[in-house]
């Protein structure tokens, strides 16, 4: 009992810390640090100390996470935000809402060669919502629907939330990277539905009237070609880890060196390019290893306390319907995001959530996807909102009061989402279990 009160105060103290403005990842390895010293002695908690840091970030698994970091900002580089712009924007022409929906479209294609929301966010930011504003959108509808479209790039692989997710709960790369594809799909679905319905009901939020004359056939076909960067990433990435023929690790590195030919080939990589894009990668490395390492100290404390086994345990002896439970800790999620960020928000509850979830007998791979897409709704949850102060900073004529009113439009399409793929698990789970057989 006295290790679990050791447990829940360390909690506590995490949580103070986080809300006084601790970065995550230091106040989660000062507090395991702490935590270990409290149960187990100095000795243990040294010992800790020197190993987990090697033992978490030496290893051919994490080396996913450069080499995808590395490809997203190369994509950005590349330009391949205004290729897949182009292309969704001819083929939704002339119908009411057709720019929203090609934002949406064309993140989620730039997402299946960034992974990362910020980035994804950033350049439709600066492309798609400047063209939105200026065809008589609704600066609420246009600012929504570029911080949901980034979003995306969160869920549609390579996606380093599931990078990390495998990582924290051992579970497989490869299959949750392949998991989020269909889950990708019926968000931005969903994403495009909700634009064509707000066009139809309230055609003044997209200017009255259709958002560009319509494009011919040959100019759609056309625009297509622009695409084969994109086309050659997910068959090199997704196709690649889906077929065996690359695992994640081997696959980033694979789809980083395209770019980089690419790049070459185009004549769009400089060397300032290269310096920038190195630069980016590592300042992104560093705080994901920081994060990495100070979750795993935390876990290790967690663990001696016992909390993760108490509470698995007393949740199933609970009479509570198995639905309620479950809505819980979607609702902890919810909650969460309005104050954390996407990686903290998933670090901070994976550890105490995955045992119980496992033990109640769902499949660890659709938690995965679960837990993304709740975080994917954290990023547009005020205060902290990431994916809002993102847009914020490249779009700083709009209002940021704006873009949360429109954000919450998408929130509530994500709410859908995840309710579908809680009723039909066989949706994040169908193309995993393919690779299995």
């Amino acid at each position: 009992m006295v290790n679990l009160l050791f447990g829940v105060g360390g909690i506590v103290v995490l949580l103070v810390m986080i809300v006084l403005g601790t970065p995550i990842g230091i106040a989660m390895g000062l507090v395991g640090f702490v935590g270990i010293w409290l149960l187990r002695g100095w000795d243990a908690a040294i010992g800790a100390l020197y190993l987990i840091p090697h033992s978490s970030i030496a290893s051919f698994t994490l080396a996913v996470i450069p080499m995808f970091i590395l490809m997203g900002y190369l994509a950005f580089h590349l330009g391949l935000t205004d290729k897949a712009y182009e292309a969704a924007h001819k083929w939704t022409s002339g119908v009411k809402g057709g720019l929203g929906v090609a934002t949406i479209f064309a993140a989620a294609v730039f997402g299946a060669c960034c992974g990362s929301s910020v980035a994804a966010t950033a350049a439709f930011g600066k492309m798609a919502l400047p063209q939105m504003l200026r065809r008589g959108y609704d600066e609420r509808l246009a600012s929504g629907c570029v911080a949901a479209a980034g979003t995306l790039a969160a869920l549609i692989p390579p996606s380093l939330l599931f990078v990390l997710y495998a990582i924290i709960t051992e579970q497989s790369v490869g299959k949750l990277l392949i998991a989020g594809i269909l889950p990708g799909i019926l968000t931005a679905l969903v994403f495009a539905l909700l634009v064509l319905l707000i066009a139809h009901l309230r055609p003044d939020l997209v200017g009255g009237k259709n958002d560009i004359e319509e494009s011919d056939w040959k100019e759609r076909i056309r625009s297509l070609g622009g695409l084969w960067p994109v086309i050659l990433l997910f068959l090199i990435v997704v196709a690649g880890i889906y077929s065996g023929f690359f695992n994640p690790t081997e696959a980033g590195a694979a789809g980083s060196l395209a770019c980089l030919l690419v790049g070459f080939l185009a004549r769009r990589v400089t060397g300032k390019a290269l310096r920038d894009v190195t630069i980016e990668t590592a300042r992104s490395l560093a705080v994901i290893g920081v994060l990495i390492v100070g979750v795993f100290i935390f876990v290790q404390f967690i663990s001696l306390s016992g909390l993760p086994s108490f509470l698995a345990f007393t949740v199933s002896k609970w009479s509570v319907p198995l639905p309620i439970t479950i809505a819980s800790v979607y609702l902890v999620y919810l909650v969460l995001g309005c104050f954390l960020d996407a990686f903290g928000l998933l670090m901070l509850t994976v550890p105490f959530f995955f045992p119980l979830v496992v033990h109640l007998g769902f499949s660890p791979i659709w938690f995965g996807v679960i837990v993304v897409k709740l975080t994917e709704i954290g990023l547009l949850t005020p205060p902290v909102g990431v994916q809002v102060y993102v847009l914020k900073s490249v779009a700083p004529e709009v209002p940021t009061e704006a873009i949360f009113k429109g954000a919450m439009w998408f929130w509530g399409a994500d709410l859908l989402t995840i309710t579908i793929l809680t009723l039909f698990p066989s949706i994040s789970l169908l193309l995993p279990q393919m690779m299995s057989g």
